[in-house]
């Protein structure tokens, strides 16, 4: 996704990506080595839609408004979502599900934004949500469950539903 367009996906099923399944970080072709420039600057709603067995990051995002609705994202070789950038990235996920990711759940790092209502994220190999040492973005987590165990039950690596690195 690239440009200041705005993107509706409904009832969307990605499943066996190589990499990763929804990439908002692509590089604008008009202007591919400037940073600020990379993914949409408009929006993205995400609406009743399932992300499975992503080889990489189920969704990366770096700019513009990315709002996830009724969605599983679900077994990720890498993390559910990766929040990021300079750009003042904003992340909603509602009445939402991540779970099984082999890193962590929501990974948010720079200056980016994450709300989080209503949702689960479970059994990331990691945390549920972390911070990146030196963000300066903000983390809202209202009625969710954010957990530290792995899908057997043990421990993640630091245990940590939430871990917020310091600066």
């Amino acid at each position: 996704l690239s440009g200041g367009a705005n993107y509706t996906l409904t009832n969307v099923t990605l499943s066996g990506q190589s990499q990763v399944g929804i990439d908002n970080a692509f590089p604008n072709p008009a202007a591919p080595t400037n940073p600020r420039q990379r993914g949409t600057t408009g929006t993205v709603d995400l609406i009743d839609s399932t992300l499975d067995g992503i080889a990489g990051d189920g969704i990366k995002t770096e700019n513009g408004i990315f709002n996830i609705v009724n969605t599983t994202i679900s077994n990720t070789n890498g993390n559910g979502i990766y929040a990021a950038g300079s750009n003042g990235a904003r992340l909603t996920l509602t009445n939402s599900v991540i779970q099984g990711s082999s890193s962590t759940g929501i990974l948010a790092d720079g200056n980016a934004s994450i709300e989080v209502a209503s949702s689960q994220i479970l059994a990331s190999a990691a945390s549920g949500i972390e911070t990146v040492a030196g963000g300066t973005g903000a983390i809202s987590v209202t009625d969710s469950t954010v957990d530290g165990l792995l899908a057997d039950g043990t421990r993640t690596v630091n245990g940590a539903g939430i871990r917020m690195n310091s600066t």
